[in-house]
């Protein structure tokens, strides 16, 4: 279940990274595509999805960040003056609430919540911001606050007219949670045992984000 763990904080995190609220507004609009400012994300057409895995199989465990209210409990700061769709990423602050996890499978859920992230230090959120290092490249990465610690992964993106879609992979071992690791394991060792008798949590979990900016 190291895998899962480690989606999910993943995840977590980057979700990781706009925000994770999946409800959308009976007026929200898409925005219109112009290379004029200011523009900004908008939340509550974000959606953060991390996969982790379990077993000697690598066998995927999928989830989201689904908040319980149709008012998003999740946020993106804005960043003042951004003059393109990417520019109002670069930099963008984001804070998810563990408490928003959803694997549609309300015991993991729980397991996840009390004995996964409720063993962290400071880890009711997972915070962090997001940079677009190369432009030309595709590339960026996600400065990501989890246990107390903060530390960097790389990620990929791409941009089509106001939407823009950003992928990564972290490894949970980098943010310390060897308490939370063992205590994840524990409560799922039977689940995460395959056929050849090895109960096995991968550390590494995928996370992908997309969101639609658009002016103010």
């Amino acid at each position: 279940m190291r895998r899962l763990t480690g989606l999910l904080t993943g995840a977590v995190i980057l979700a990781l990274f706009f925000t994770a609220c999946q409800t959308k507004s009976a007026d929200q609009k898409k925005a219109e595509f112009v290379e004029e400012g200011p523009w900004q994300v908008h939340p509550s057409a974000t959606t953060i999805n991390w996969t982790a895995y379990k077993t000697s199989d690598k066998v995927p465990v999928k989830g989201t960040f689904k908040a319980d209210t149709s008012s998003c409990s999740a946020y993106a700061t804005k960043t003042p003056g951004a003059q393109s769709a990417l520019g109002a990423v670069d930099g963008v602050e984001f804070r998810i609430p563990v408490a928003d996890i959803f694997s549609g499978n309300e015991e993991r859920d729980g397991i996840l919540k009390k004995f996964f992230f409720g063993l962290m230090a400071k880890t009711m959120d997972l915070k962090g911001s997001i940079h677009l290092d190369d432009e030309a490249k595709k590339s960026g990465h996600v400065s990501l606050t989890m246990n107390g610690e903060t530390h960097d992964f790389p990620v990929t993106f791409a941009v089509a007219g106001d939407t823009i879609s950003l992928n990564g992979t972290i490894n949970l071992e980098q943010w310390n949670i060897v308490e939370a690791m063992n205590s994840l394991n524990e409560h799922c060792k039977l689940k995460h045992t395959g056929d050849d008798g090895v109960s096995k949590t991968w550390s590494v979990v995928d996370i992908s984000a997309v969101t639609v900016v658009g002016k103010e």
